[in-house]
């Protein structure tokens, strides 16, 4: 009897990812250009500067981080590459500040768009419209449980934000100096939220000498929640990690530093010191990492650049296998 339980014991534990664990290493399965990014009916003075994702009833959605872009734009991948096939004005009130669109996330049929500067948490929802999305309000958080102080926090607010349905708690990544998860406990109107928690996990360790100095400023910079897991996007460790939200542990962590490589340590002529990839999603039994360029031309001398063909200065999307383990 003693054996038995022991056994379903096993079954049933969270497996925890301790420090000197070696990562799973991520399948490439393709690598695609956002095509129309620019220069297209969906068009602006510059490339879009793809900084969030997620999804709504199956479709996929991205924002940019450019000052005047105020669009959630829907994608899709045919015929071997990502296009944009819509384009939904996101304005807000009367805020004539320019936005930082870092993230989304969608809860039901609203969406959640977190601004790093200045930090502000907007809602929206979903509608019949084929222009906007209806503006519901700012969501106003109150961090005085934390003592944070998110006036001064500049460029390295909120990169990342997820919510769990489960729970109903909000998540939100501060990017760095210093970076931590916030979990936010929204009311039933959603106008309103508290902090119930603040947590970190152990960064990545950089193991290569072009990287390692880094190893002091590790970032978030992506959310998503998925089957009970929070999953935090690492862009200067090519990494993901996979947080049990409960116990605030690492579960596991997921390799995509076959992405490092080249001149600039990434697919385009930028990132060796920052790294590129900003947004995270799990659609269709794999995993999405959008990658933001700043308008950067693709480095041809990287592999993975010759390997899919890629061109020019327009964002990329990197669809990884996902493991069962994670």
């Amino acid at each position: 009897m003693k054996f038995i339980l022991v056994i379903l014991c096993l079954f049933i534990h969270t497996p925890v990812c301790k420090a000197d664990t070696p990562p799973l290493v991520a399948e490439i399965k393709s690598i695609s250009q956002l095509h129309g990014s620019y220069r297209s009916k969906y068009s602006h003075s510059a490339p879009l500067h793809l900084s969030g994702i997620t999804t709504h009833s199956g479709n996929l959605f991205v924002v940019g981080d450019k000052s005047n872009d105020r669009y959630l734009y829907g994608i899709e991948h045919k015929n071997g590459h990502w296009h944009i096939v819509s384009r939904l004005s996101l304005n807000y009130e009367n805020d004539k500040r320019m936005p930082s669109f870092e993230g989304v996330a969608c809860k039901g049929n609203t969406l959640f768009v977190v601004n790093e500067d200045p930090t502000h948490i907007y809602s929206f929802s979903f509608n019949s419209k084929s222009t906007q999305l209806d503006y519901n309000n700012e969501i106003k958080i109150d961090f005085d449980p934390t003592g944070l102080s998110i006036n001064h926090w500049d460029n390295s607010g909120f990169e990342g934000i997820a919510y769990d349905n489960q729970s109903r708690l909000l998540y939100l990544a501060k990017e760095r100096n210093p970076r931590f998860i916030l979990a936010v406990s929204l009311n039933h109107a959603v106008t309103r939220g508290i902090v119930v928690s603040q947590f970190d996990v152990p960064g990545t360790t950089f193991t290569d000498d072009t990287q390692r100095h880094l190893g002091r400023k590790k970032t978030y910079s992506g959310l998503t929640f998925h089957n009970g897991f929070l999953y935090a996007l690492e862009r200067r460790g090519y990494s993901i990690i996979k947080i049990d939200p409960t116990k605030k542990i690492i579960v596991s962590r997921l390799s995509f530093a076959a992405l490092k490589d080249g001149k600039y340590g990434s697919l385009y002529k930028e990132g060796t010191r920052y790294g590129l990839a900003e947004g995270i999603v799990f659609h269709n039994g794999n995993i999405l990492i959008g990658i933001d360029n700043n308008g950067k031309d693709v480095d041809r001398d990287h592999n993975l650049v010759k390997m899919y063909n890629l061109s020019g200065n327009e964002p990329s999307i990197v669809i990884l296998g996902k493991p069962d383990e994670f």
